[in-house]
């Protein structure tokens, strides 16, 4: 909005009037607003990297559940030293 203000430009919204920055008080609720989403994307971070710490704590693995067993894993190391290419290993995994 401010970038948008200092060129010259106004937000006036057709639905809601008080989406008007062509008057004081349009301006001071887009104000109001967007501190406030700032506000709540601060609380969302902030939530989500206690949780992930909290997850790493209880010694649960974060992300993707792997797709490969150890097994599969030691098959792959093993082809990589024989040449096979990543393409070929992948098709024979089913991956």
């Amino acid at each position: 909005m401010h970038e948008l203000e200092d060129r010259g430009a106004k937000l006036k919204a057709l639905s809601d009037s008080w989406a008007d920055t062509t008057t004081p008080t349009g301006k001071l609720i887009l104000t109001v607003l967007g501190g406030l989403a700032e506000f709540e994307r601060f609380l969302i971070a902030e939530r989500t990297a206690e949780g992930r710490e909290w997850t790493r704590q209880e010694g649960r693995r974060l992300g993707r559940p792997p797709k490969l067993s150890p097994h599969q894993l030691t098959l792959v190391l093993q082809w990589r030293k024989e040449g096979q290419d990543n393409t070929q290993i992948a098709r024979a995994l089913g991956v």
